[in-house]
């Protein structure tokens, strides 16, 4: 069911317009300014939201983070995402920190590629996010409270030898979807990022209005992105038909305090090893084995997050929170 303020969009845009089933307000105004800048906004063509929660001793949820997930990916990290423009963002320039991933801060969650999961199987327990019969797609765990990202240090560099996903090193562009009949999509950026200025850093447009090798280089990465999460939902889907998901709440127990994983899904063990001959062969021939092997090897990684969160500065007691305020990124 969309928000409020969709469904009154909604009605002002009319029936024949499709208005994306997001909860993210930013991600659709992104959208709406990709309908409406047109021919100038830099596109290319390519052929819900899922709760990692924590819980506190008593069971009660201290916080419910979406995962906000477009077809293009998620907007967790964009605070004022819009269309690139010829026009608009001819100027532009991007200016980068090397390493800083600073803006990745608060976030106990990154979306993965399966192709990504050998090396941050190494780093991060990987589970599946979705519901119950799909859609799902692999999400790496990095912290265990909302707003807390274990591995980005508090100089803004991520943890030396960890791997960092595709997902962060996209930023500050992501891929929206057009609601077209070519399958296109637009490229975005994030306008809050403090590295792009008019005066400062490589351009992203040359005199003549055409993408810099700058900007084209990211270009192809965000579709190579995008082209992997695709296939990373459907081996999702191809364990869920298998019946090899299940749900799984995952308890820590730390300095007397019990926290709750809840809103996440593991190959069930049992039934891997109950598939017929020609589902484990097939499952083998086309990689997909691997990567559940990488998934299961993974969850140890769990217990490495407690003793990081436990040694590291954030480990301190946390205040009570108020029930007002507990349901309050409640999806």
């Amino acid at each position: 069911m969309p928000h409020a303020w969709a469904a009154r969009l909604r009605s002002k845009l009319g029936a024949g317009l499709s208005v994306p089933s997001c909860r993210d307000r930013q991600a659709y105004l992104a959208w709406v300014g990709c309908r409406k800048l047109g021919k100038a906004c830099v596109r290319t063509r390519i052929q819900g939201s899922w709760p990692i929660a924590a819980a506190s001793n008593d069971g009660q949820s201290l916080f419910k983070r979406t995962i906000r997930e477009l077809t293009m990916g998620s907007m967790i990290f964009y605070d004022k995402p819009v269309a690139l423009n010829r026009e608009r963002h001819k100027n532009l320039k991007l200016r980068r920190k090397p390493g800083d991933l600073s803006f990745a801060r608060h976030t106990n969650s990154v979306l993965l590629a399966a192709t990504e999961m050998a090396e941050a199987a190494k780093d991060y327990p990987i589970v599946f996010i979705g519901k119950e019969n799909g859609p799902f797609t692999l999400a790496a765990i990095v912290g265990l409270r909302d707003g807390e990202n274990l591995f980005v240090q508090t100089n803004g560099q991520w943890q030396d030898g960890a791997y960092v996903p595709a997902f962060a090193r996209r930023y500050p562009f992501v891929l929206a979807e057009n609601d077209d009949a070519e399958a296109s999509l637009t490229v975005c950026v994030d306008e809050s990022y403090a590295g792009l200025s008019d005066t400062e850093g490589e351009t992203l447009f040359d005199d003549a209005g055409n993408e810099s090798a700058l900007l084209q280089a990211a270009v192809d990465f965000l579709k190579a992105f995008h082209a992997e999460m695709q296939r990373t939902k459907q081996f999702g889907q191809q364990l869920s038909d298998c019946g090899l998901l299940e749900p799984k709440l995952i308890e820590i127990n730390q300095s007397g305090q019990k926290r709750v994983l809840d809103g996440l899904y593991i190959v069930n063990q049992e039934k891997l090893s109950a598939l017929d001959d020609d589902t484990t062969l097939a499952l083998c021939r086309d990689g997909s084995m691997g990567w559940i092997h990488a998934h299961l090897m993974s969850l140890s990684n769990i217990e490495r997050l407690a003793l990081r969160r436990a040694e590291g500065p954030s480990a301190q007691p946390e205040a009570p929170v108020p029930a007002s305020e507990a349901g309050a990124n409640t999806p």
